[in-house]
């Protein structure tokens, strides 16, 4: 039973470090590209969602 729970624990971490690593990725590319362009903006979240 704790060896569950410690891989959900794991699996949670390395979870959150991916969206906060995602987050940080999609952030820089939306300030790099121009913000006008609704086409960059929803490639950025496609990227965002596909990694």
């Amino acid at each position: 039973m704790k060896n569950i729970i410690l891989i959900l624990c794991l699996l949670g971490q390395a979870l959150w470090l991916q969206a906060q690593t995602l987050e940080l990725k999609q952030w820089h590319m939306i300030n790099t590209l121009d913000v006008s362009d609704p086409d960059a903006q929803v490639s950025t979240v496609a990227y965002g969602v596909d990694q």
